[in-house]
């Protein structure tokens, strides 16, 4: 009687033992978001001078922008709560970067150099200007832009 208890037990020992040591699935790493600040980690590495100059109230986006000047160049950075949040406003944009639909209806902004828009992640970037290294540098870490004029 005794004999088939103790087999059960180490039977059901080793079993536990067994699963115990099955290694878990592997996950995919959970990929890392970009942000305001490791935008501009981003371009110091690439070796830019990036200065943050000034936080504008007034935005035709559904968030505040901040003004730097990346390289001598003038460029907003409007950063987001979420990804979807930032897919939405990048939606208002249209292709040439010269409307944006807002809930009072669609303004239309007059450049005085050609708009450049990139979106990645958390953030859009705007960049008013031709200097093609400041472009270079852009599209070198954020890849296309999604709305401009060249």
């Amino acid at each position: 009687m005794r004999q088939p208890r103790i087999t059960a037990l180490v039977l059901m020992g080793i079993t536990l033992f067994l699963v115990g040591c099955t290694p878990a699935e592997e996950q995919p790493p959970t990929p890392t978001l970009m942000n305001r600040e490791t935008f501009i980690a981003a371009l110091q590495e690439k070796g830019a001078t990036i200065q943050p100059l000034e936080e504008l109230e007034e935005s035709f986006l559904s968030v505040k922008s901040q003004r730097f000047a990346l390289t001598g160049q003038d460029i907003w950075i409007f950063e987001y709560e979420s990804v979807s949040a930032r897919a939405a406003d990048q939606e208002r944009i249209d292709a040439t970067g010269s409307m944006i639909n807002t809930s009072d209806g669609v303004v239309v902004i007059d450049y005085i150099a050609p708009p450049h828009f990139f979106g990645k992640d958390m953030f859009i970037v705007q960049y008013v200007g031709t200097d093609e290294a400041v472009l270079d540098l852009l599209t070198s870490v954020l890849e296309e832009e999604f709305a401009g004029m060249n």
